[in-house]
């Protein structure tokens, strides 16, 4: 779930993603204006997406839907070791 608020302007959207494998398929629903379907791959460091809007608000005669394909590169960062500090102890 995503709220979006400005001034008087709400805007919700619902959905869920279900991964199997390297697939993701995704099905979202923004209040009052559109449905959004969503196929994607992804690797170890990249993901392809490509989703569709279902308009399904007065502007549905002029805009038909919208589409969207996404790329995404996920670098390779090593992860940071933390370093303790140490203090020994008194042995007695």
């Amino acid at each position: 779930m995503l709220l979006s608020k400005q001034a008087e302007f709400t805007q919700i959207n619902l959905g869920l993603y279900y991964k199997s494998g390297n697939y993701v398929v995704g099905f979202w629903y923004r209040n009052r204006d559109s449905f959004i379907l969503t196929l994607g791959l992804e690797s170890e460091h990249l993901r392809i997406g490509y989703s569709y809007d279902i308009t399904t608000s007065q502007l549905t005669p002029q805009s038909g839907g919208s589409h969207e394909v996404s790329l995404a590169y996920k670098f390779y960062c090593k992860p940071k070791i933390k370093s303790y500090r140490t203090m020994s102890c008194p042995s007695f």
